[in-house]
């Protein structure tokens, strides 16, 4: 039994000197590592003390172990208590000195007590496992020394705690804690039963603290070696490098078989990395061929390559790939095997189709708007002909509207609404006196109106001479027409006054009646048989229907007037509201208006007439083309006056 005891003691020597070494090889600039040297050694004094006491031939050779042993069972504690604090605290920078040594003074005090033979075992006695501790479990001293001894375990469990609650989203410092916790807890628990209890209740049991004390330098141990506790190793670095990259990266051993790999190698292959290490990693890439020559050319150069691949995943995606090898080689310089890193370039692939999508919309575009300016500039150049046409014929056709008034009596206003228009005019003076009077309205506008005003001012220069038949002249200028208007009708007016007889004879194809005001009224002469438009029917058709083109005879009063003229004049609107239903000039308000005028003479009339025109549209610019007409029967001069 003694030796038993004496040799696993030492076997625990062992191992708290290879923790210390351990330690101090991970990285001996590193606090934590020191302390935990310091720990460790001091755990081996007291194994070591305790490898021969359970072996030591008398009294003395006892003591003097005991006290050997003083040191680690007395210091142990406070190099424990001390690790936990610079682990999981941040220490104020103006305490870091001097509070390490607050921790090891009780510890001090009860090793000089210790050494002196005041505190714990007061003497040995002979037993079945070597020497049995003989301890007063009342005396002072010793009830200090277990409350410290305790009040290191339960403060450094609240400092882990307290570590754990600060870095709850660790799953690495959780387990790191629960190690910790559970380690402590045992080996406390352990030690204060076997020497502590077992001599106060009397139970023949050796004292093995110094072997229980090897749980907890275990769990830091494990804590160590599993979860990288306390030294931030070239390795550390690495793996948490590796693990946060965003590129694949593979490790492949000379022969091709898969070594390691990161997280966003499992993630993006859809693998563990149970399932790729050891395999080979060629079945991996899509273009086996391609891989495997730029592989043998690397392995045979040592020159690294980069080429875009696609690899395969686990579902059968071929992900395309900016694939980077390189070969790493060992001390010696032979190959130890390769570095694969691969960037995932869907996105940028997928980006580039969208910056060549966009450039060809761009380009086409471009391609259109250059047409589009070509044709652009056609249509300027088009325009800007049609629009001198339009001049000539606006040059032309005003050429067709009488200049001056055939009589002082007569006065007239024509405005086409653009270039040219479709309201047309003309006045002729017959050798007997008369004078007639030809108004027309072309349905339409521009260059199509134009050129049936010309027709029609054709037919009025061949025969309104020899014509002076109202109706028989509209049945002439129908047959010139009929067929060659392009879907336009024309309404047209045609009357003949002869001052002397003071009558006037007219005939009506669809057009506005004339008006024949008065000084107190207005009234529409030949308003209910007016005949069809021109263009509409032959003439023949038109004779045979009940619209026809029929002279009607107007004995005119002195001192009336009488007004002619299109429906741009009583169809204008009002824009001075710009409301949705806007009010028209009319006939009610025309009326008012002429009544109003009446007493003027003619060419004041019309252009009275015009500017109340203006005044009720708000504007000098119309919808439709303006053609007015006034002709003014004066009173005859009596004799003498």
């Amino acid at each position: 039994m003694k030796l038993l005891l004496s040799l696993l003691s030492f076997t625990f020597v062992i191992f708290y000197l290879f923790l210390s070494i351990f330690a101090l090889f991970r990285g001996w600039k590193n606090r934590a590592n020191q302390i935990f040297a310091v720990f460790s050694l001091l755990l081996a004094a007291w194994a070591l003390g305790y490898t021969f006491i359970f072996s030591a031939a008398d009294m003395a050779e006892v003591l003097s172990w005991y006290r050997f042993s003083a040191v680690g069972w007395n210091l142990a504690s406070a190099a424990g208590f001390h690790l936990w604090f610079v682990l999981t605290r941040k220490r104020p920078r103006k305490f870091h000195i001097l509070l390490p040594v607050l921790f090891y003074i009780p510890g001090m005090i009860f090793l000089s007590l210790s050494l002196s033979g005041a505190l714990y075992a007061y003497g040995f006695i002979p037993a079945s496992y070597g020497w049995k501790e003989l301890v007063n479990s009342s005396d002072p001293w010793v009830i200090a020394y277990n409350l410290f001894q305790l009040s290191f375990a339960v403060t450094g469990i609240v400092m882990l705690l307290r570590w754990l609650r600060q870095n709850r989203n660790s799953v690495k410092i959780r387990i790191q804690t629960v190690i910790m916790i559970v380690t402590i807890l045992i080996s406390t628990v352990l030690t204060f039963l076997s020497n502590y209890f077992s001599s106060a209740l009397g139970w023949d049991i050796p004292p093995l603290g110094h072997i229980f004390f090897g749980v907890w330098a275990f769990g830091i141990w494990i804590s160590i070696i599993r979860y990288r506790l306390m030294n931030l190793t070239p390795e550390i670095v690495t793996d948490e490098i590796t693990s946060k990259m965003m590129d694949i990266l593979i490790l492949v051993d000379p022969q091709g078989n898969v070594l390691k790999t990161n997280p966003r190698a499992e993630e993006l292959l859809g693998y563990t990395q149970k399932d790729l290490i050891g395999k080979q990693f060629s079945p991996l890439v899509h273009e086996k061929d391609q891989f495997f020559r730029l592989i043998l050319k690397i392995r045979e150069q040592y020159i690294p390559f980069t080429n875009e691949l696609h690899l395969v995943s686990r579902k059968h995606e071929l992900i395309p790939v900016s694939l980077y090898a390189t070969v790493v080689k060992d001390n010696l310089g032979d190959n130890a095997g390769f570095v694969i890193v691969a960037h995932d370039i869907r996105e940028m692939k997928a980006l580039k189709k969208e910056v060549a999508e966009r450039k060809k919309a761009q380009d086409e575009l471009k391609n259109t708007y250059a047409e589009l300016e070509t044709e652009k500039n056609k249509l300027k150049i088009r325009n800007e002909i049609y629009e001198h046409e339009l001049s000539l014929a606006r040059a032309i056709q005003m050429q067709f509207i009488p200049k001056a008034s055939p009589s002082p009596d007569i006065a007239f206003y024509y405005h086409p609404m653009e270039e040219v228009g479709g309201d047309f005019f003309d006045m002729v003076r017959y050798p007997d006196g008369g004078i007639g009077i030809f108004l027309s309205d072309v349905s339409g506008h521009g260059v199509p109106a134009a050129l049936i005003t010309s027709m029609i001012k054709s037919v009025t220069l061949q025969f309104s001479m020899e014509l002076s038949d109202p109706a028989e002249f509209l049945y002439l200028m129908n047959d010139f027409l009929y067929g060659f208007t392009g879907g336009n009708f024309i309404t047209a007016f045609y009357g003949i006054y002869r001052p002397e007889q003071k009558e006037f004879i007219y005939a009506n194809a669809g057009h506005l009646p004339p008006l024949l005001i008065r000084k107190d009224s207005v009234t529409a002469i030949g308003e209910d048989k007016k005949g069809v438009p021109l263009g509409v029917l032959s003439s023949r058709e038109i004779k045979e229907g009940d619209r026809k083109y029929i002279n009607q005879k107007l004995a005119v009063e002195e001192g009336s007037k009488l007004v002619f003229c299109t429906d741009g004049l009583t169809e204008t609107v009002s824009i001075r509201d710009n409301r949705t239903n806007p009010e028209e000039f009319g006939t009610a308000y025309l009326n008012s208006v002429l009544i109003e005028l009446f007493p003027m003479p003619v060419p004041i009339f019309i252009e009275r007439l015009v500017q109340r025109l203006m005044d009720f549209r708000n504007s000098d610019r119309f919808d439709d083309d303006i053609c007015m007409i006034c002709l003014d029967i004066p009173l005859k001069k009596r004799a003498g006056k």
